[in-house]
């Protein structure tokens, strides 16, 4: 029905923060419209937080206006640092 590819990238900038690339967020046609898309984007923020991901990217190859500005777009919000005295902690 739905699937995406998300790779966890490690990264040696940034206190050695990783982050999460989504890419490839495809729905059968007869699927669409159906929340199927926000499972999948949903499944990949448990990953990058469970990975304490600092960010999470997601690429687009689409052309469309109504991709890039859509109201109902899942929205992937990304990891915000927080300082404590025991070091960085990470939050999704």
């Amino acid at each position: 029905m739905s699937s995406c590819v998300c790779v966890v990238i490690p990264n040696l900038t940034r206190a050695v923060c990783s982050y999460a690339f989504i890419k490839n967020v495809v729905t059968h046609k007869d699927y669409r419209a159906k929340g199927y898309a926000t499972e999948c984007l949903d499944y990949t923020k448990q990953i990058a937080k469970a990975e304490n991901c600092c960010k999470m990217m997601l690429l687009t190859g689409s052309k469309k206006e109504s991709t890039k500005n859509s109201t109902n777009a899942p929205t992937i919000t990304a990891v915000k640092k927080k300082h404590s005295s025991s070091g960085l902690s990470s939050e999704l």
